[in-house]
């Protein structure tokens, strides 16, 4: 096979005839087809035909050309070629061989019977997301589905010609994100942004735009001048660019009393520290006078001027004209600027004529970019609480990753790489603080339509609550509730509160130097959210989503991190045990405890038959901010109070030396709570142990094995404090049913029954803090159940006896049922719920 040299670049005869420019042209072409997509965060299957129409979107995909060029006959002659010393066959050879699955006995077979032709096209691709498609290998075999060897992206300098004619071509990435090129990117995309995009910028609410009081004057117009501290007062007009990093441990330079008079007069740029100094580099590039540090703009030595300043930090990062984001270093001394990896870009990538003819353009393939998301995700900044809010608060952000810069407005993402991406429904996607739906909303007639909708939305709640006290049927709730969040989909272009519980699923996993940091960390979102939403914040959560978002679940913390953890490894034995220092929240908010990755209840769709209902929340804050640490909470809550056993004693931790032997029974148990090696309780409870007070003993077991899984162990061990003659119950929060079976027990009986697990308080008669969160589902064992007589009490409805499981008349079973405890607990719900009763939770 002979070889050709074109441009330095040596193609074997196969490769000169493959035109990529041709490919990534006629694949622009291709006619997009829609398909159905959920909505995030909804609770609802697409395929359901009622809900489809208001739960999903439909996505534009456009087609790809997998089989555009036949290239090499087979592996073995990509091989021949790449040993030869073809560029491109080197390439797609080397790049399949790391492949753990290369060199199978499919190789061989597609070889040796005709079938291995491979293929080079582009794949199919999201065009709603402004996705790329990506140059392909392929093998397409007669008679079994296709396989992709390898894929690669386009890419070239900048603004050369190759991009210029197709959107599919990439941009090179610099080897030092402190390079010129680096540098007239960042400006190249915050000047387009400023002219081009009207709906980008900093939010103006209805309330007047405060700038920060003090700001860092980086002498943008004198670059010679040294920064100085501005603390004097400023126009409302005034801009400022604001700094996101982390401070990576103590440092001295910061505003103290002692520094400030330094600070004021000016110190040389030389002297702040790397990542400062970097910053104060960008802010004169975009040619932006001043620049908001928190080390720098607040007094470190002054708890009064911290706590006044936290509290307006919405209004420092929402005001911003743009926040430089620092993602990539890990301290104040780190710097922004520095060496791209190695692995970003391949540097002796393999190049290809742009076109067949005599252009003298080329573009290059590398290994296919993560999208910006991932690459954003990666980053050390992301690791910690305050960073969150930052970055979700300013309108504009130019990030510094290890790998590349990211660009990000109420628009779209723009990449280093060259690629553009649609806003996502990301956490930290901005369509919400920053769409031209959220901004519009404030304004006009439109903000009297939306508050007037969003009140009628937020009535809902306190309707339910009304319904819940007197005990009647809520199947309307839930069809309001349904209806209500596609009305603020069609408001806001976003469901709101599916949006926060992402937000606080990624800021739960994230660091805090200091845990009283937990809420005012997200007061800013918090606020603004509020104005969108003019809902009630109650501790890290809202007024009107209580009924759902109460029923949260917090996973466990480790002694280590989990990802250096072992399976096996993974037990309450290893839980970091750190219970909170200080007070943050009422024990009915995920604040109140330390742990890992929240996730905020959820409402099913059905017909609510028995709710509880919040009488009155009342919570005071540290300061006159609502938005501020919390000094005290409650909520008055009236429901079914199951009295269980005392939980404390068939725990885990008292019944066993080990977790090892609970989980294999080898430990002596309580009463009748008897373990299997899985740790699932077995059997009914033990007359010689079960108390007069339990009159729902299945329930109590089934709440008592919960409590020692992983999950509800971790916040049982959070939450318990003991205390003399302490009670334990179970409140009846939700209980949803499917049909219209009025018990749920019939053969086809379906629902959710959701508690709070509740220990007193030893302090004021009936009250008590939450110690955990249990679901029950209705058994497998009732879906066989026939219609007859219910199961009853064998000593009559009012004797604490077992249940007469005969009743039930379970096909194929002899005696009690496998799920025993499951199938005595819904019947323990079913046939005998308490009276409501009034409870202070704290």
């Amino acid at each position: 096979m002979s070889l050709v040299t074109i441009m330095s670049i040596t193609l074997c005869e196969i490769c000169q005839r493959f035109d990529v420019r041709q490919l990534l042209l006629e694949s622009a072409k291709q006619k997009t087809v829609p398909k159905r997509s959920a909505l995030s965060g909804n609770l609802v299957d697409v395929d359901s035909k009622f809900f489809s129409k208001f739960y999903s979107t439909f996505v534009d995909w456009r087609a790809g050309l997998p089989d555009f060029y036949p290239h090499q006959p087979s592996l073995k002659g990509l091989e021949a070629s790449a040993g030869e010393g073809c560029n491109l066959c080197t390439l797609i050879w080397n790049t399949w061989s790391a492949n753990p699955v290369a060199g199978s006995p499919a190789d061989k077979w597609l070889d040796e019977n005709g079938q291995g032709q491979l293929y080079i096209g582009t794949s199919e691709s999201n065009t709603t997301n402004l996705d790329h498609p990506n140059i392909m290998i392929t093998q397409r075999p007669s008679d079994s589905s296709p396989r992709t060897l390898c894929s690669f992206e386009a890419y070239t300098t900048c603004n050369g010609l190759p991009q210029k004619e197709c959107d599919y071509v990439g941009r090179s990435i610099s080897q030092n994100s402190g390079t010129v090129e680096c540098g007239e990117i960042g400006q190249d995309w915050y000047q387009d942004c400023l002219s081009n995009h009207p709906h980008c910028g900093p939010v103006r609410r209805q309330e007047p735009r405060r700038p920060p009081n003090r700001l860092i004057d980086v002498g943008c117009q004198t670059p010679s001048s040294h920064p100085f501290l501005d603390d004097g007062p400023k126009s409302a007009e005034c801009s400022w660019a604001a700094l996101s990093y982390c401070w990576g441990g103590a440092s001295e330079f910061k505003l103290v009393d002692s520094m400030t008079k330094r600070l004021r007069e000016g110190i040389p740029l030389e002297e702040f520290p790397p990542t400062l100094r970097d910053a104060i580099k960008i802010t004169r590039n975009l040619k932006i006078q001043y620049l908001w540090i928190d080390a720098l703009c607040i007094k470190q030595d002054s708890e009064s001027d911290w706590n006044l300043e936290a509290s307006r930090m919405r209004d420092v990062y929402a005001g911003a004209t743009i926040t430089i984001v620092a993602a990539g270093s890990p301290s104040t001394y780190a710097g922004i600027f520095a060496e791209r990896a190695t692995h970003v870009e391949d540097r002796t990538p393999c190049a290809l004529p742009w076109g067949l003819g005599s252009s003298s353009e080329i573009v290059m393939l590398r290994r296919p970019f993560q999208n910006s998301t991932k690459l954003i995700y990666s980053d050390i900044l992301n690791s910690r609480g305050w960073t969150l809010q930052e970055g979700l608060l300013s309108s504009r952000t130019l990030s510094y990753g290890k790998d590349q810069m990211v660009w990000q407005c109420s628009q779209y993402r723009l990449c280093e790489n060259g690629h553009k991406e649609a806003l996502s429904s990301q956490y930290d996607s901005k369509d919400l603080f920053h769409g031209e739906k959220s901004k519009a909303a404030t304004r006009g007639l439109l903000s009297l339509q939306q508050n007037l909708a969003f009140s009628m939305y937020h009535m809902v709640p306190m309707i339910r609550n009304q319904v819940a006290r007197f005990g009647l049927l809520e199947w309307w709730w839930m069809r309001h509730r349904s209806m209500g969040s596609v009305m603020q989909y069609d408001y806001l272009g976003v469901d709101p509160y599916d949006r926060w519980a992402e937000i606080i699923r990624q800021f739960s996993t994230r660091q805090l130097s200091f845990e009283k940091d937990v809420l005012p960390a997200l007061s800013g979102i918090a606020r603004e959210f509020s104005s969108i939403t003019k809902d009630t914040y109650c501790a890290g959560m809202w007024k009107s989503q209580l009924d759902s978002s109460i029923l949260w679940q917090r996973d466990a913390i480790f002694t280590k991190p989990s990802k250096e953890l072992h399976a096996w490894e993974m037990v309450p034995t290893n839980f970091d045990m750190r219970k909170p220092e200080i007070y943050r929240a009422p024990s009915w908010s995920w604040a109140s405890i330390n742990g890992g990755e929240v996730e905020l209840g959820y409402a099913s769709l059905g017909i609510s038959r028995s709710i509880a209902a919040i009488v009155k929340i009342h919570i005071e804050n540290q300061t006159q901010d609502p938005f501020s640490s919390i000094k005290s909470g409650y909520m008055v809550v009236k429901g079914s109070l199951f009295l269980l056993d005392d939980l404390s004693k068939g725990y885990w931790r008292a019944t066993s030396k080990s977790w090892d032997d609970f989980k294999k029974g080898s430990s002596p148990m309580p009463g009748g709570y008897r373990s299997k090696g899985t740790g699932f309780l077995t059997g009914g409870p033990n007359e010689d142990t079960t108390s007069a007070q339990t009159l729902w003993p299945y329930l109590h077991d089934y709440i008592q094995d919960s409590l020692n899984k992983l999950r509800g162990s971790f916040e049982f061990d959070q939450q318990h404090i003991p205390h003399k003659n302490q009670r334990f119950a179970a409140l009846l929060w939700n209980w949803y049913r499917f049909n219209h079976d009025p018990d749920g027990i019939g053969p086809k009986g379906a629902g959710i029954a959701q508690f709070l697990v509740l220990e007193s308080t030893g302090k004021v008669e009936n009250e008590y803090r939450r110690i955990g969160m249990v679901e029950l589902n209705r058994p497998l064992s009732l879906w066989w159940a026939k219609y007859g007589e219910k199961p009853q009490r064998k000593g009559g409805e009012d004797r604490d006896d077992d249940f007469d499981f005969a009743a039930l008349k379970i096909d194929g079973e002899d005696g009690p049922p496998k799920d025993l405890t499951e199938v005595g607990a819904w019947l323990d719900l079913s046939l005998r719920k308490p009276k409501a009763t009034t409870i202070r939770l704290v």
